[in-house]
């Protein structure tokens, strides 16, 4: 397993590494929107009381938010996807997955650095 991060060293590799990042961030952003679409808003949908509801909104108001800056790392990982003359194509799985459904497979591991 590699410990650092991955030298890219040809524009295949580049466009690979920018379309896999495109792909991420296009995940991320739809699983952030379905969530807070899926909240509950109003008392009719079952909601306790009126500061019950104005908290759920805050939250589908943070979550919004952060969905917006998921799609703002999309395009900024596009555009020099594009400068390379690559092209977004954001594949991804159905939302609905079997529990046993295994990760997408990807080209090259995405390297990831934790920091303690």
């Amino acid at each position: 397993m590699t410990t650092g991060p991955i030298p890219i060293t040809s524009r295949a590799e580049l466009v690979d590494a920018l379309a896999v990042a495109c792909e991420l961030e296009h995940g991320l952003s739809l699983q952030y929107l379905f969530a807070a679409f899926s909240l509950r808003k109003d008392l009719d949908e079952g909601l306790g009381d009126d500061l019950e509801v104005v908290a759920v909104r805050k939250w589908a108001a943070n979550i919004f938010f952060v969905a917006a800056q998921e799609m703002l790392h999309l395009a900024q990982a596009s555009n020099p996807l594009l400068a390379v003359g690559g092209a977004p194509h954001p594949a991804r799985p159905p939302l609905a997955q079997p529990p046993d459904t295994p990760p997408p497979r990807r080209p090259r591991p995405i390297p990831a650095v934790c920091v303690p």
